[in-house]
């Protein structure tokens, strides 16, 4: 059973995207400490820091594309 697509906005919490990704939240907090996760930041969509995890969706399917994984987000 495939997983439908999902529309989202350009900047989108993680909470929002994680059952999509091919990655569990635990190894995505990994990644974004190490600095792996560029899309992955702590600043709001208005630009003010935030306690919640934030996604450039445009940049992480870039990242998820360039590895071969197909993710089921559309950018709105």
């Amino acid at each position: 059973m495939s997983t439908p697509m999902l529309r989202v906005p350009p900047i989108v919490s993680l909470v929002a995207v994680e059952g999509y990704l091919p990655i569990t939240r635990r190894s995505l907090y990994k990644l974004a400490r190490k600095g792996r996760a560029p899309w992955m930041k702590k600043v709001s969509p208005d630009g003010q820091p935030s306690r919640e995890w934030w996604v450039d969706a445009s940049a992480m399917i870039d990242f998820y594309a360039a590895r071969g994984c197909d993710i089921r987000l559309q950018i709105a």
